[in-house]
């Protein structure tokens, strides 16, 4: 649950009104909407859950916004957020109104499960990641929170392909070379 105050005034001196009152400045646009509702929610929420989901996992949760003073509460998810570079900190968020059947573009983070004990680590290999998220197509109730991949047992030389992700049927991959590199365990001395 995020709440959110509705809010007037946009442009670069309302939003650093609002950082200076520990808020951060947000959108929630309509699909097929240009013009979106200026909102904003506190800092320690937005920067609580993407410390919990990171910062592309927030992007694959259904979120319920609350809207103070109001009856008011939409299932949400995030489709940007904006972080600053350098402190990492939340600059701004943009938020989509969804069902659990929308059909949604987003980015699933992906992790890497066992590189502590893998024998390629230890032969003297590099983990190289390729991809830190996969772009997918799908309904919000099919949202992947995550792609794990286990390479608790990679050898050197062992790559891993977007083929290889177990992907659910109901989830569409939106990049096309299924052959596109995600994870390598790169050889000593060598980039790849």
């Amino acid at each position: 649950m995020i709440d959110v105050r509705l809010r007037d005034a946009s442009g670069r001196i309302a939003a650093k009104k609002l950082r200076k009152e520990g808020r951060v400045p947000a959108i929630l646009f309509r699909s097929g909407s240009r013009a979106g509702e200026h909102i904003s929610l506190a800092l320690k929420d937005i920067e609580r859950l993407v410390t919990k989901h990171g910062h592309v996992g927030v992007g694959t949760r259904v979120l319920k916004m609350r809207f103070e003073g109001t009856d008011r509460a939409e299932d949400v998810i995030a489709k940007q957020v904006h972080l600053t570079m350098g402190t990492g900190v939340v600059e701004n968020a943009t938020f989509m109104p969804v069902e659990p059947t929308t059909e949604v573009n987003v980015d699933v983070p992906v992790t890497f499960i066992g590189e502590d004990v893998c024998p390629g680590v230890k032969q003297g290999g590099f983990p190289w990641v390729m991809r830190r998220s996969v772009p997918v197509k799908c309904q919000v109730k099919d949202i992947p929170r995550v792609f794990n991949i286990d390479v608790s047992n990679f050898s050197v030389g062992k790559v891993v392909f977007l083929k290889d992700l177990h992907v659910p049927e109901s989830v569409k991959l939106r990049l096309d070379n299924m052959m596109t590199p995600v994870f390598s365990m790169s050889r000593p001395g060598r980039g790849g």
